[in-house]
């Protein structure tokens, strides 16, 4: 009993020493920051890729045809905006 007291206080300290040691980090300013720069344009080869792998996923998933349009379109955008381009108008 006597070491798991021990143990907890070691834990507690350890946990206030590291709260301190980052007084300097202010949320707000974090927030106040510019937003980055623009998502790149993506070539039509990235948008050719992300197309098939979403119809794979869709086909996987059994979308049904009358849900295929805004599941292509948001999960396209989703596969381009994650390799750092811009979303795409229309995935037709």
């Amino acid at each position: 009993m006597k070491k798991m007291s021990v143990f907890c206080g070691a834990i507690i300290l350890s946990a206030s020493v590291l709260a301190q040691e980052d007084e300097g980090f202010n949320f707000d300013d974090y927030l106040n920051q510019p937003e980055s720069a623009p998502l790149a344009e993506a070539p039509q080869k990235a948008i050719e890729a992300a197309k098939e792998t979403c119809r794979s996923w869709a086909r996987d998933d059994e979308i049904d045809e009358e849900e295929m349009d805004i599941y292509m379109r948001e999960c396209v955008d989703e596969e381009l905006k994650y390799q750092g381009y811009s979303p795409v108008a229309s995935t037709d």
